[in-house]
């Protein structure tokens, strides 16, 4: 099958996509990815691991316009004209859709081509938008219309071929919301790539520096609803513990300086605010860690997915401690690998982290961290029931 996937966003910094589009080329399939760069780029076509990749300049203006997309035609109309002039030059029998804002593309492309249509969600947009700092602010507030976001997505469902999750509460949640058949739904979770973990190399003074700590870590955006406030009022609340440490690896641009801010007012020395840094070079610190937290606070969104930071953590043998949404707590409950406390709830979270720190089989929990991670939470294991799913769609 030839296969046409449609990204916002740049294509190979996606784990997703790049597993996805790797593994179809894989096995035998005809892959094209088209997105959107920042700035124009002197290469605008080439292929990558057999996967073409054309990518087009995405105007400033036309950007901004793509959260007010239902409202005001032009980020639609850019990407009609982009997906026309590669339909040129290919003949596509699947239009793969990354994510709802452009699922109308999508559907106006494959109706035009007479194609499928597939639909892979990697968040609950509607749900998350609630939570956008843009959204929030009186300019957002005016302009952007959630309920229509709403409407848009049980618009593009009833016209989509087939659906893919990251969670089988995702799942649940879609087929009970819009009575959908389950077998046009397929579940591919964002597992980590072995191969592409086991190749790492770590920065030994890192892990020295922590050696003689038990230090605790939290990797990937920092924006507040991800309980990232929380750990620092844990870590206030754990001072007294000289022992016990924080590092915080990851940015978000519009809420970091609120963390930078309380780090100062609470004088929290057991913490630090390392910033972003590409995984090749987290991981160093991750395995320096003693446990990894995933605190994210409770949310529809945050109870039908899983953030990646948990297969990352187990990888290394890593115990997580994490809010009891729904997803990651199932992970952690079923695998024993790690504790669970009440989303929002501090006094919780720290008691968790001294239990973890005390626990009598921590090695067993790290151990067993490990084994699931090779065992079953990777994309090796996951990949296989999205070709599987692939293989069932006839053109």
């Amino acid at each position: 099958m030839n296969i046409l996937m449609l990204l916002e966003g740049e294509f190979k910094r996606d784990e997703r996509v790049r597993r996805e589009a790797i593994a179809l080329v894989n096995h035998g399939h005809e892959v094209t990815v088209a997105y959107t760069v920042p700035a124009k780029s002197n290469l605008m076509f080439e292929e990558f691991k057999s996967i073409k990749l054309y990518r087009k300049k995405l105007p400033w203006i036309i950007f901004k316009f793509s959260a007010l997309a239902l409202s005001v035609r032009v980020y639609f109309k850019f990407w009609y004209r982009f997906i026309r002039e590669i339909n040129r030059i290919n003949e596509f029998d699947i239009i793969h859709v990354h994510d709802l804002p452009l699922a109308e593309v999508g559907i106006k492309i494959s109706r035009d081509i007479n194609a499928k249509l597939i639909l892979d969600f990697h968040e609950n947009r509607p749900q998350i938008m609630r939570f956008y700092h843009h959204t929030n602010t009186f300019l957002g507030r005016i302009l952007i219309s959630l309920p229509k976001w709403d409407d848009y997505e049980r618009y593009v469902i009833k016209n989509t071929d087939y659906l893919i999750l990251v969670t089988s509460e995702a799942k649940s949640f879609y087929v009970s919301k819009y009575n959908l058949t389950q077998s046009k739904i397929c579940v591919v979770p964002n597992y980590i790539e072995l191969s592409r973990f086991d190749k790492f190399k770590y920065d030994k003074n890192i892990i020295k520096q922590y050696a003689n700590k038990f230090m605790v870590m939290y990797f990937g955006d920092t924006g507040l609803r991800r309980g990232t406030d929380d750990i620092l009022e844990a870590a206030n609340i754990l001072k007294e513990y000289n022992d016990i440490h924080f590092v915080i690896v990851g940015y978000n641009n519009k809420e970091q300086v609120k963390l930078e801010r309380k780090k100062e007012t609470l004088k929290l020395d057991n913490v630090e605010l390392i910033g972003y840094l590409p995984i090749e070079k987290a991981v160093s610190y991750m395995k320096a860690s003693k446990c990894g937290l995933s605190p994210i606070h409770r949310n529809i969104h945050h109870d039908t997915t899983y953030p990646n930071k948990i297969f990352q953590f187990i990888y290394y043998g890593k115990p997580v401690i994490v809010s009891n949404c729904t997803s990651q707590a199932k992970i952690i409950e079923k695998e024993k690998c790690g504790y669970i406390f009440e989303a929002g709830n501090i006094c919780d979270l720290a008691r968790k982290i001294l239990d973890l720190k005390m626990d009598k089989e921590f090695g067993l929990k790290s151990k067993r961290a490990k084994q699931v991670a090779r065992n079953s939470y990777n994309w090796e294991k996951a990949k296989n029931e999205f070709l599987e799913f692939y293989s069932k769609i006839y053109v």
